[in-house]
């Protein structure tokens, strides 16, 4: 069993001696037992225990906990509450600011109250601890715990400012007691890290990191901080809940590598639910330690967060706009009880935010009228360090609205306009710089004004030229306003602040710690500094190693203009500036603002004498920005050029770094000295190797690639000589210049070694870059390549056709004019060329470079142009590779080179050009295409109509009877085009032979067509007669016309006369034709069907035994 946790209570009243102690026993990990014992002090004590069985860790710590609570409320206390010895207070005077705060401490030890006004014991102890009154420590001890949570909070307060050590065993349990409000116990955990001995500090910081998550604990115990903000920052995004960053906190002070951190997620945490609650915690730990710094940076994003809703519902449960809707929340919400939410969904209204504003404010206010000139810098200082130019406002006149108030009375629009003074939203600033400029007054909405102004106009919207000020009572009441409070100018601005504080918030809500004549504490007053602006200037006048800070971390150019005009007027100034370190002038001149460089020069000046042989200062200062500092650099350098430039680090930093103003001076340096061998490699060395190591970003781009150029000036004759793996390291280097200064270094190497030692696929890799330089590298190269290597890899070079720079596809076209007379490489090059005239652009107009090389090919290697290319080239996407293939079609002489489907293909082109390029082919080729008969009547399903009116006109006069037979014009008749099977019947009649009419009706008749149908009818006669064999033959031809219905009535005509006159003449044709008419007669129409028996019963009649359904009735 082991002891996790002890508390020792005691009860000393009158006669009354007796003890109390309780302990938390751990059993195992899942089993925790709490006892106690008690009796008489000094005697033997009686034990008992709260859990007959044991209980869980957390079980356990409650009833703990709640079992010391209860003997508190019954007057036990702590050892040291209990038996410290109250102080006589008859040598005090009594009269005296510490007397009275002591009269009112044992006034509450005693429950009596000796004054005729009447003080919380709380307020009495923050006032003992705030004045430093060691002779309160045993009254506060012993009033600790015998009040209410303000007594409480005050009296830890008072044990961490007056560092009273003998409290720990106190703090120690209040930190620890869940019964305690998490506030309480935050502010005990502080104060044990601030008081207690090594070992009690190590116990608490323990006990802290164990509450912590395991994931967090672990990145601190590894150090490993950065790990700490991304997992804080993906937190923060998944909005998942960050409780543990109180302790966090708290721990900072134990590890002070955690303060970045804890800035580092103050600037990025929401402020919002679920992390607000943090947020306030901090602030308030923060307040507790007077922490200037997380105070000024939460001061200012109190000032600059937009709130994460507007408050519109009362607070007031008894009123009757309790109730506020919320879209993202999905309708209307209690205010009070939301709020009231350990898990609230809300939080940050506009009134959180103005109320934190003010007390920002206060707080400054607080510290100025207790004279805490370090404090109050120390506050101001980090609130002003979070200003940036972003956040800077210039001084603007403007209406509050442009549209007029119309005044029906007079028939005027009246404006107010507004004359608002620089940086008018920035309270704490404001405040700062201009507290005691009492022209500046603040509204409602926090933003500082200098006048109002009425104005009327005729117009409705605003415009400046058309104003009339109004000379009214209200004007004037407003001009002796402002006269009035510029007689008060002596009490500064601060007046019109908190008026204006009370006016949003309700005069109750400030709560005045003390009177003067209550306490006899003097206020801060400001009439002795009532010319400056700034509050309180004769704090900063106390320290003037405050405007230093704020020049060297300041971001906004108001604010280091504020500390650069009054420190360069400082009794100090000289003195200081004998105290700046040449690393700091090098901080200050590498800021953005004038200020802050005119102090580093200033300290520069005072200093030049023992600076003047300080390279690594003298070349920090050449690259600064400020341009008398540049000049003083140049002209020392010049001074004394040996010395500089004997120096390799000097050197260095001159190639590494980059300057407009100073870089012309710098090549010009380099460009004149004089470097051994020896120092041109060793230069060359240490800048590739901090350039490998350089990570890719723009800023270090522009970098390397000024060190680059200087580098060229300095070493390029031993480029040559950088070994093969620094060059592999510069080509795979994230840095994209130092792929450049690889290029460099290869062709520094090809022009003293073969070409050949750089390998293909490295100056491939050179060309694909984005850069262009490293491209004309890459060219260069391959230019300088054998010109037998290349023709090795040619077809690996003509895959940088499609490269998507234009100078790469210029460079490899210009190799291609080596080969002239390779007739194989000029046939690769021309179908890469079409190939890539088939596909997307790699960049603008590449298709325009590849049309204009293929053109002057065209001339010289027109019989290797691939025909398939030409014609893929003329029904490409792009219209100008569509024309271009026409032109090239057109060059083309030899027609024998395409086949009758290309050129069939082409006299369906959309363009007409073409189509006439196909018919000029039929009309040159008559030869051919009557021997390849079959395959050019291809033409003649053209879509368009043009093409086949040429194919009609040649094949009727270029083709006579000799070169036509009855399948190729059938087959012409067999087309689904109307004009076409029109042409086809023509040429039939126009070639008819006799002997090949029987062939004609057989092959005819089986044409779906009516026309051809009935074209077929004019050959019954001739071919079908006294022939049941062919009668038979034609049997679905007779059917298909017949059993059309309401159509083809002159041909069904001729079938009937021609039926009707075959079936008389023999039985086997009656039977024929019976056969066909009498299954047609149950279904054609009435018409039809009525000669269809008439046929059949002058059949039937001649021939009774036919086998028809139709029954002849006598």
């Amino acid at each position: 069993m082991k002891i996790i946790k002890q508390t020792k209570l005691f009860f000393h009243e009158g006669k009354s001696d007796k003890v109390y102690e309780i302990d938390l026993c751990e059993i195992n990990p899942d089993a925790f037992i709490v006892n106690f014992r008690y009796g008489k002090r000094g005697a033997t004590l009686k034990e008992g225990s709260k859990t007959p069985e044991f209980v869980s860790k957390e079980k356990a710590e409650s009833i703990f906990d709640q079992l010391e609570k209860e003997k508190r409320n019954k007057g036990y206390q702590s050892e040291v509450e209990v038996f410290v010895e109250l102080p006589s207070l008859e040598a005090v005077n009594l009269n005296s600011k510490e007397g009275i705060i002591l009269k009112r401490l044992e006034d509450a030890t005693q429950g009596i109250n000796s004054f005729k006004t009447e003080w919380k014991t709380s307020r009495v102890i923050w006032k003992a601890a705030q004045m430093e009154i060691k002779e309160a420590v045993p009254y506060i001890l012993k009033l600790a715990t015998k009040g209410d949570e303000m007594q409480l909070y005050a009296s830890i307060f008072a044990i961490r400012t007056l560092k009273i050590t003998q409290a720990s065993e106190l703090l120690h349990s209040i930190a620890n007691s869940t019964r305690q409000k998490q506030y309480i116990r935050n502010v005990a955990f502080d104060a044990l890290l601030t008081i207690g001995e090594a070992l009690e500090q190590e116990k608490t910081v323990s006990e802290l990191l164990e509450s912590l998550p395991s994931e967090i604990k672990s990145a601190i115990d590894k150090g490993d901080y950065e790990s700490l903000k991304n997992q804080y920052a993906e937190r923060f995004a998944k909005k998942e809940k960050a409780d543990e960053l109180t302790y966090l906190y708290i721990l900072s002070k134990a590890y002070p590598s955690l303060v970045q951190i804890i800035e580092n997620i103050i600037w990025q945490i929401p402020f919002e639910s679920p992390y607000f609650k943090n947020i306030r915690a901090i602030y308030k730990l923060a307040r507790f330690r007077d922490d200037a710094q997380i105070l000024g940076m939460l001061s200012f994003l109190f000032e600059k967060k937009m709130p994460m809703f507007i408050r519109t519902a009362c607070l007031d449960q008894e009123s009757w706009n309790t109730d506020q809707y919320f879209y993202q929340l999905g309708g209307y919400v209690n205010l009070k009880k939301e709020l009231s939410r350990n898990d609230s969904r809300l939080a940050f209204s506009n009134f959180t935010k103005f109320y934190f504003q003010k007390n920002g404010f206060y707080y400054l206010k607080e510290l100025g009228e207790r004279n805490k000139a370090k404090e109050y810098v120390r506050f101001a200082v980090n609130a002003l360090i979070q200003y940036s130019d972003a956040d800077y406002t210039p001084a603007v006149k403007r209406p509050l609205n442009t549209y007029g108030n119309y005044d029906w009375r007079a028939r005027r629009y009246y404006f107010t306009v507004v004359d608002f003074p620089e940086c008018y939203h920035s309270l704490l600033l404001t405040t700062i710089l201009f507290g005691n400029d009492s022209n500046r007054k603040m509204n409602s909405k926090l933003q500082f004004y200098l006048t109002k102004e009425e104005f009327w106009s005729s117009e409705y919207y605003y415009q400046e030229d058309k104003l009339t000020k109004v000379e009214s009572d209200t004007n004037k009441d407003a001009a002796t306003s402002e006269n009035s409070s510029a007689k008060k100018q002596q009490e500064g601005g601060l007046d019109n602040i908190i008026s204006a504080f009370k006016n949003i918030f309700g005069s109750n809500k400030e709560k005045q710690t003390y009177s003067q004549a209550d306490q006899g504490l003097p206020l801060a007053d400001s009439k002795s500094s009532a010319s400056k602006p700034e509050l309180y200037p004769e704090f900063w006048n106390e320290m003037p190693e405050a405007y230093v800070q704020l020049l060297m971390q300041g971001k906004m150019n108001l604010v280091m203009k504020f500390a650069y005009e009054n420190l360069s007027v400082h009794s100090k100034y000289e003195d200081l500036l004998k105290r700046i370190e040449p690393e700091m002038m090098i901080s200050l001149l590498k800021k953005p603002s004038e200020y802050p460089q005119n102090l580093g020069f200033d300290a520069l000046a005072k200093r030049e004498t023992e600076l003047r042989q300080d390279e690594n200062l003298v070349a920090q200062v050449l690259l600064s920005d400020h341009e008398k500092a540049r000049n003083w650099a140049k002209t020392t350098i010049e001074n004394n050029t040996q010395h500089f430039l004997s120096s390799t680090d000097f050197i260095m930093f001159l190639v590494m770094n980059s300057q407009k103003g100073s870089d012309e001076f710098i090549n010009n340096l380099l460009q004149k000295a004089s470097f051994s061998e020896e120092r041109q490699k060793a230069i060359l060395g240490k800048v590739i190797i901090q350039l490998i190591a350089l990570e890719n970003n723009e800023e270090n781009n522009n970098m390397a690639e000024a060190a680059t150029r200087k580098l060229k000036i300095i070493a390029a004759s031993d480029f040559s000589e950088i070994s093969w793996d620094i060059v592999a390291q510069l080509l795979t280097s994230p840095l994209n210049n130092n792929r450049f200064l690889a290029s460099e270094i290869l062709l520094s190497k090809s022009q003293k070694y073969p070409a050949t030692e750089v390998p293909m696929s490295i100056i491939e890799l050179l060309l694909n870059n984005e850069n262009e330089s490293i491209r004309q590298n890459g060219v260069s190269l391959l230019k300088q390549y054998p010109k037998e290597e290349i023709e090795k890899n040619w077809l690996q070079t003509l895959e940088l056709l499609s490269s998507g720079y234009k100078e790469i596809v210029e460079g490899v076209l210009s190799l291609n004019d080596n080969y002239e007379s390779q007739s194989e490489i000029q046939l690769q090059t021309t179908e890469r060329l079409f190939d890539l005239l088939m596909t997307e652009q790699q960049f603008e107009d590449a298709h325009q470079v590849f049309r204009d090389y293929l053109e002057k090919m065209v001339s010289k290697y027109s019989h290797v142009i691939p025909v398939k290319r030409i014609i893929r080239l003329v029904f490409a996407n792009s219209v100008k590779n569509q024309l271009f293939g026409v032109e090239l079609l057109k060059k083309i002489k030899d027609g024998s080179k395409f086949s009758l489907k290309q050129v069939i293909t082409l006299a369906n082109h959309e363009f007409l050009a073409v189509r006439q390029w196909a018919w000029n082919f039929y009309k040159n080729n008559v030869e051919r295409i009557k021997s390849d008969r079959n395959h050019a009547l291809g033409i003649l399903d053209a879509k368009w109509d043009d093409t086949r009116a040429f194919a009609f006109h040649f094949f009727e006069t270029e083709f006579t009877d000799e070169d036509w037979d009855t399948d190729c014009l059938v087959g012409i008749v067999d087309s689904v085009r109307a004009d076409v099977e029109r042409f086809g019947k023509n040429l039939i009649m126009k070639f008819f032979k006799k002997e090949q009419g029987l062939e004609y009706l057989t092959k005819l008749s089986q044409h779906p067509s009516q026309n051809i149908q009935l074209f077929v009818t004019s050959y019954l006669e001739e071919y079908a007669t006294d022939s049941p064999e062919k009668l038979n033959e034609l049997n679905f031809y007779f059917r298909s016309v017949l059993s059309r219905v309401n159509r083809a009535r002159t041909a069904k005509n001729r079938i009937f006369t021609f039926l009707e006159n075959e079936g008389r003449k023999n039985t086997e044709s009656a039977e024929i034709v019976s056969g066909i008419l009498d299954d047609l007669s149950a279904t054609t129409a009435v018409q039809d069907k009525a000669k269809c028996i008439h046929i059949i019963s002058e059949l039937k009649m001649i021939y009774s035994q036919l086998n028809v359904h139709l029954q002849l009735i006598s």
